[in-house]
């Protein structure tokens, strides 16, 4: 059946997840979200990372195993903790490697779940991921007891759609109840009709939808000209009113359970004031939402300048420091002496 612009809807969905791939969007400059920023900063980056493996163990799933446990400070046993880490589009090898690092140089183990374009662009490939998932932590891992996770931008929206699946899915609810902390990394959030919040807390300010903050966030971030610009934008809204039963709808439901059923375990925000995919006073409202009504133990941290989906490689230091407060939020009461490596 034509559609707009005289496209079909399978088109447009080709169309929208070539527009949404970092690989297409790169093409026009060839060089890494990395290598820009060791140019930036005229010095590389290289931090003495071991070398790491990333052995498959699923389609979208790779872990990455600790090469010690020596510098792990809390008594519960570090070969029991895994982190589940969901990416950014575009994620490549070495930048995961990266941030992995935050975990297996304290001796944890590293499951890699891998995002991309089509998880939004068609929800039912994000329902059939978070499957994926539930199989990988159900069969494959069942060495572990707790499990911390670490989403990044369009990772958060995948993460919250295995929350969904898991709550709801018949004898699978276990899985969350082996979830002792949770990291949300440079999230897509707006207000308004499909934001995270209805309104914005900030009186005056305009409320943008999600949608248009993930599509502008995009051009913004690729340096588009002007007319490249107008025209992914617009495309990309006429697919998604298009697909809205499909696509539209779908995310104000996962928003809806995001901002409604959070996990019930100590949770930290990462995001900027001027992340062009992030309205920082919408988390920041929530965050109060979530202490007030919910009593959670969340936290959020609010860079005034820092790229989307980098906060790690600019702010290194705190960084880390951040995560350090999050695990004795996590392991409270439980820290002793270092657990010497079995290796």
């Amino acid at each position: 059946m034509a559609l707009l612009f005289g496209l079909t809807k399978h088109q447009f969905e080709h169309l929208a997840v070539r527009l949404f791939s970092s690989q297409a969007l790169l093409s026009s400059n060839r060089l890494s979200t990395e290598a820009l920023i060791e140019a930036k900063h005229h010095k590389p980056m290289a931090d003495s990372i071991p070398k790491l493996r990333l052995s498959r163990v699923s389609d979208r799933c790779h872990l990455i195993r600790a090469p010690e446990h020596e510098s792990w400070s809390w008594s519960v046993d570090p070969t029991k903790v895994l982190v589940v880490m969901l990416t950014w589009l575009g994620a490549k090898d070495r930048h995961i490697l990266r941030y992995s690092h935050l975990y297996t140089k304290q001796g944890l183990d590293v499951l890699i779940v891998k995002s991309e374009a089509k998880d939004f662009i068609w929800p039912r490939n994000s329902v059939a991921l978070a499957e994926q998932i539930y199989n990988v932590l159900e069969n494959q891992m069942q060495e572990y007891n707790h499990f911390i996770s670490h989403s990044m931008s369009v990772g958060s929206y995948n993460w919250t759609v295995a929350q969904m699946f898991l709550k709801r899915k018949e004898n699978a609810e276990h899985i969350l109840g082996k979830f002792r902390g949770q990291i949300y990394d440079s999230v897509v959030a707006g207000a308004g009709k499909g934001g995270i919040l209805e309104e914005s807390p900030v009186e005056g300010q305009p409320q943008v939808h999600a949608l248009d903050r993930m599509v502008h966030g995009i051009v913004v971030a690729r340096k588009f000209g002007p007319k490249m610009q107008w025209m992914i934008e617009s495309l990309s809204k006429a697919y998604f009113s298009v697909t809205k039963h499909s696509t539209v709808r779908f995310y104000e439901k996962t928003l809806k359970f995001f901002r409604e059923e959070p996990l019930q375990v100590p949770t930290l925000f990462l995001t900027s004031r001027d992340d062009p995919m992030c309205d920082a006073s919408v988390l920041e409202r929530l965050v109060d939402i979530w202490k007030e009504k919910r009593h959670l133990k969340v936290s959020i941290k609010v860079w005034e300048s820092s790229p989307h989906a980098q906060h790690y490689i600019h702010h290194k230091e705190e960084y880390e420091s951040l995560h350090q407060e999050l695990f004795e939020e996590i392991f409270m009461g439980m820290k002793t002496t270092t657990v010497k490596s079995n290796l």
